[in-house]
């Protein structure tokens, strides 16, 4: 079903990475107490990015699993966000209030078990500047599937009804069947990153195909190492400027700062510093990567949004539950 754009005059006329910056003040001031952002308050005593308030509420019966969400590049304080398995190939724009603003279908691709969505940089020949969608078809409970999908397309406008994806056919390099609910895409190489939920290392594989693997259409995931997270990782993200990445898993949120001249995935294999988070799945960048945004599966879920804490430039060692 086609959904028409709703037109909000607090977030339309502001460029996108300061309409972020002004945020609370934007949705405050346009619709008073319902907007108001309400504090997390932690069940035990937070290790750190304690500041979590509820940004927004998604009420929309559509959107009754989400597993992805990252921030548009070109509508500002648009959030695109999908379902996990057993939904149809689509993504949804959500207003910063979790109202769904716009359903696109996305043609070409079939949805096995969707886990999460990224921005990057398009394929070689296309409109420089123009940032593209990445959509995960990586999740795989009982490990049994012979390689995953992801598909890619320029961001659309939360007011088109479809857009033409290309896929990519993926498989392990280490031969084996992983099951993956985080995805990200290096926005300077054009590298795809994808992290393992668990590994029996301890912590999640990181498995990499070059933006140049990419181009082919079909591509092999190598296995470049063990991120040092906590079990159970369920999505994240990577600064649009490339300078910043997280990941997420149920109890918490794992960050590093990159370092100049290093690559995301060189960056994800030093020890991450550890920071309190409500208990969430999704999460993603702001574009100005002032903030991070937290989302999970169910009805009737917040939008957690929380100022980005200072990432120390070495990390401070994994801290296992």
């Amino acid at each position: 079903m086609h959904i028409a754009p709703v037109v909000d005059r607090r977030y339309a006329a502001a460029p996108v990475a300061s309409w972020w910056a002004q945020a609370p003040s934007l949705l405050q001031a346009g619709s008073g107490a319902a907007f108001a952002p309400r504090p997390h308050v932690p069940k035990a005593p937070a290790t750190g990015g304690s500041g979590w308030v509820e940004f927004g509420r998604v009420k929309d019966r559509r959107l009754d699993e989400i597993s992805g969400v990252v921030a548009s590049r070109t509508q500002p304080g648009v959030l695109w966000v999908h379902n996990d398995s057993g939904d149809k190939a689509r993504v949804f724009a959500l207003a910063p209030d979790g109202a769904v603003i716009g359903e696109v279908k996305v043609n070409g691709a079939d949805a096995k078990d969707w886990e999460d969505i990224a921005m990057g940089p398009g394929p070689a020949g296309s409109p420089a500047g123009t940032p593209w969608l990445y959509v995960g078809d990586i999740g795989d409970n009982h490990t049994w599937r012979d390689g995953v999908q992801v598909y890619r397309f320029p961001e659309p406008k939360a007011a088109d009804g479809a857009v033409d994806a290309q896929r990519i056919d993926l498989r392990y390099g280490d031969g084996r069947a992983h099951n993956a609910e985080a995805m990200l895409v290096d926005p300077r190489t054009g590298d795809l990153l994808i992290v393992t939920k668990v590994s029996s290392a301890g912590g999640a594989q990181l498995f990499r195909a070059t933006a140049a693997d990419l181009a082919t259409g079909t591509a092999t995931l190598q296995p470049l190492g063990v991120v040092s997270t906590g079990p159970l990782v369920t999505g994240g993200d990577v600064s649009m400027d490339g300078s910043k990445v997280v990941l997420r898993t149920y109890e918490g949120a794992y960050a590093w700062q990159v370092h100049t001249g290093e690559s995301v995935a060189e960056a994800m294999l030093r020890a991450p510093t550890r920071f309190e988070a409500p208990s969430s799945e999704a999460i993603c960048f702001t574009p100005d990567a002032s903030a991070w945004m937290s989302i999970s599966e169910g009805s009737n879920v917040p939008i957690w949004r929380e100022q980005v804490p200072a990432i120390p430039t070495v990390g401070s060692g994994p801290d296992f539950f």
